[in-house]
């Protein structure tokens, strides 16, 4: 499994507990109860052919799923855009692939990855923000 990061400064409804909206078809359905669960605090989730809209209080993330022969995916490209103050650049994007291991198992293990990597990134954002905090905190 492979994670490339690059930044640059861009039918039929799930019955699982979500706060806002869940709409789901194509071959990303089998992810949406898996993210809706991770993220109770999810403003919209969409899960429509080969993407996933999953939108968060401080950020917004698309997730094109390619898949090869029956149904196995082969890699997630992540985009997503953090909202940050003025103080701190305003918009963050940020966009890096994951390549997905296919055995036994598959699927459930992409689900995992999915929540994996979109909470670590949440994370990382949330560090970078606390960093740029203290050097415009510092600076006034």
């Amino acid at each position: 499994m492979g994670v490339a990061h690059h930044s640059r400064p861009a039918h039929a409804t799930a019955s699982v507990p979500s706060p806002g909206f869940v709409r789901v078809e194509g071959s990303a359905v089998c992810f949406a109860s898996a993210l809706a669960e991770a993220f109770p605090d999810a403003l919209y989730l969409s899960c429509a052919g080969d993407l996933i809209r999953l939108d968060l209080p401080e950020a917004d993330f698309r997730i094109r799923v390619f898949s090869s022969a029956a149904f196995t995916v082969g890699r997630f490209d992540f985009q997503a855009v953090f909202r940050a103050p003025e103080e701190a650049g305003g918009t963050w994007w940020t966009s890096w692939t994951v390549g997905v291991d296919q055995r036994p198992g598959h699927l459930t293990r992409c689900a995992a990855l999915l929540v994996d990597e979109t909470r670590d990134s949440r994370r990382r954002f949330a560090r970078m923000l606390a960093d740029a905090r203290l050097i415009w905190e510092s600076a006034s």
